[in-house]
């Protein structure tokens, strides 16, 4: 891990270094070295102190500190150093850059040419924070001898209007002025950012009550507000994500799909917010009925991004007239594309079938570890058979192989697809058990106990899981 020691700049520097590391600050690439008080200069016994320890773990470390005040701070930091690498024949330290003390901008270049333009978050905007508050104001309380608030937030790039659209200040003498002062401030409020440098922790009760779960109480303005940036952009991703499972499944058909010759029921349980897997069914002119079920590699929103795609391409041929081998070798092409601009290798674990509904006869490609179960009428257990490689693995000195065969549903059957995360506890014959168990259930109360007996096999699911339950 790269890591980055910083020190003895202005508060301004501070305000937007910590804003644009939220992340890499909290995971350790970013380490503010504190000063040693009058003085400006960094503490030198903290900081070799804090670089040794980056040494041992294995790190990389750099020093961006600003031009010491004192003229002794240079050689002095110099001597530390050059004792302290003693123990470390093979590490190497760059020695401070000294930047001027306001100048932020060269601060801000140096990391982004030593982490990465990757590492850095982006500063908010007025227009992200309005859209986050939706249409409440954040409540700011500061000691009236400290720095205000709204210091912090023009120095992130807010204007003063903009922060006086957004919040409400409240300048007081004592944590017990704040209940009085507070009445004063319109409704509706949002959060509270409450500096409790020289106000201290007891807040009133009543303003704890009103703000339960929607307070930040830190020491100081920038301290409160660079944890508030942090929780609100963790909230924007909870939300952004919340929204796009709501996209994910509104891609997918329904949960059931019924007619008078047969019944699909579906269940779709990602492992994180949104997932990799996915189900689809749809009708084809014809007649025919047109099933997929996919595992695409990974976890969480590449995933997902991924699965969007695959489906989008699997619809498209399907639509266009291929047959499931045709297909799968459409998904493999476009994932074969994508891994090249990835320089990373994706695959899909893939089950793709056109049943036609007159004679019952289902044409399907499979490449996976859960082979899909039939359950005959008479409660006899075949397991269909794989059928071609994974779409989008590469193996060097093997060719991709894509193709599809046939098998018969008759009436009473009952066709089980699904991943790995309702079978990665890898027995069939319980998987088989439980199908047996709710076999003259409806295929929708079927579907969910399936699911159930999964979730009560595993604890908890380490993988998306999706199964279809289609009765004949």
């Amino acid at each position: 891990m790269k890591v980055a020691f910083v020190g003895g700049f202005f508060a301004p520097a501070e305000v937007v270094i910590k804003a644009h590391f939220l992340a890499p600050f909290h995971s350790r690439q970013l380490i503010w070295i504190p000063d040693t008080g009058l003085r400006r200069d960094p503490n030198i016994s903290l900081l070799v102190n804090e670089i040794n320890q980056s040494l041992l773990g294995g790190h990389d470390p750099r020093l961006i500190l600003a031009r010491p005040h004192d003229p002794n701070y240079s050689p002095t930091l110099q001597a530390s150093l050059g004792a302290m690498l003693g123990r470390h024949p093979k590490a190497k330290v760059d020695l401070p850059l000294e930047i001027p003390p306001r100048k932020t901008e060269l601060v801000v270049a140096e990391l982004l040419s030593w982490l990465g333009r990757d590492s850095f978050e982006k500063l908010p905007t007025y227009d992200s924070l309005v859209g986050w508050l939706r249409g409440s104001r954040i409540v700011c309380v500061s000691h009236r001898h400290e720095p205000s608030f709204a210091t912090v937030f023009t120095n992130l790039g807010l204007t003063r209007q903009e922060f006086s659209a957004l919040a409400d200040e409240l300048r007081i003498n004592s944590a017990s002025e704040l209940s009085s002062e507070l009445r004063r401030t319109p409704k509706p409020r949002g959060p509270l950012l409450y500096a409790f440098h020289r106000l201290g922790r007891d807040i009133p009760q009543d303003v704890r009550y009103e703000f339960a779960g929607h307070s930040v109480i830190e020491g100081t303005a920038l301290d409160a507000t660079v944890t508030f940036l942090h929780q609100s952009r963790l909230e924007r991703q909870r939300r952004d994500l919340a929204e796009a499972r709501r996209v994910q499944s509104a891609l997918m058909p329904g949960s059931l799909f019924s007619a008078v010759d047969l019944t699909i029921a579906s269940q779709f349980l990602p492992s994180q917010s949104i997932g990799g897997d996915f189900f689809d069914w749809f009708e084809l002119p014809d007649g025919r009925l047109a099933i997929v079920v996919a595992d695409v590699s990974g976890k969480g929103a590449g995933a997902a991004l991924l699965a969007a795609q695959t489906q989008s391409v699997i619809r498209s041929a399907i639509t266009n007239g291929c047959q499931p081998s045709e297909v799968s070798k459409c998904v493999h092409d476009e994932l074969v594309r994508i891994n090249g601009a990835l320089g990373s290798v994706k695959y899909v674990e893939l089950f793709c079938g056109l049943l036609d509904r007159k004679d019952r006869l289902l044409s399907y490609f499979y490449a996976g570890h859960t082979r899909p179960i039939i359950r005959r009428a008479d409660g006899a257990i075949d397991l269909l058979d794989v059928t071609g490689t994974l779409p989008g693995m590469a193996i060097p000195g093997h060719l991709p192989n894509f193709e599809e065969t046939n098998v018969k549903l008759n009436l009473g059957d009952r066709l089980l697809v699904f991943t790995d995360g309702v079978g990665e506890f890898e027995d069939h014959d319980r998987l088989i058990g439980a199908l047996n168990t709710h076999a003259s259930e409806p295929a929708e109360v079927a579907a969910r106990m399936l699911m159930r007996f999964a979730e009560e096999r595993v604890s908890v699911f380490e993988d998306d899981a999706t199964l279809i339950l289609l009765a004949v």
